[in-house]
């Protein structure tokens, strides 16, 4: 699959479960402080990974991601997250990495800002697709790395969130071990 169909793709996934979200969110309550959320974001990625001198490499991708979360109070929350962390091009073929992250996150909010950070573990799998002429392995790795992130929410009303966010995560990468894949990406949340 190449990187454009998988974009756009990606971009109606986006606008028809932001639209969903919008309905689901207008229906429930929320007392401004505990709650439940859950959100889809999009964006760039980047991955860290070995070059091979005979094929060009494009280690920028795409990310999708669906995101879960409890507030357990103004300050601090939990949050599961699942979703493509990116495709890329390398050694002559695609390398995918799918992931699904748990995060311990901590909230600074102000009146209708909210600069958070987060810290925690996510269990990836990276699929390399490599030519048969390439010095970089092909095949299948899962494994266990961990995970951070900053980012801003910005209060679009009472139940409503654009959130910008820069994650990274260490992936497991055939034939190379763990390496960074950094996420730049924008999204929408909703407490319910």
């Amino acid at each position: 699959m190449n990187t454009t169909t998988f974009s756009s793709r990606s971009l109606r996934v986006l606008l028809a479960g932001l639209g969903l979200a919008g309905a689901l969110g207008t229906a429930q309550a929320y007392d401004g402080v505990n709650g439940r959320y859950w959100g889809l974001s999009y964006g760039g990625s980047g991955l860290s990974t070995s070059r091979d001198p005979a094929f060009p490499n494009d280690a920028s991708g795409h990310a999708l991601q669906l995101q879960f979360g409890q507030n357990v109070d103004r300050h601090f929350a939990t949050e599961l997250g699942i979703g493509r962390l990116g495709q890329f091009q390398r050694g002559g073929g695609d390398t995918t990495v799918d992931g699904l992250s748990w995060s311990a996150v901590g909230k600074l909010p102000f009146d209708r800002i909210t600069p958070y950070v987060k810290l925690g573990a996510v269990l990836a799998t990276s699929k390399a697709d490599t030519s048969a002429l390439s010095t970089l392995p092909s095949g299948r790795e899962t494994g266990l790395g961990l995970s951070g992130g900053v980012g801003v929410a910005f209060d679009l009303g009472e139940r409503s969130q654009i959130v910008v966010s820069y994650d990274r995560y260490m992936v497991p990468v055939e034939g190379h071990g763990r390496e960074s894949l950094n996420t730049r990406t924008i999204g929408w949340r909703t407490t319910y």
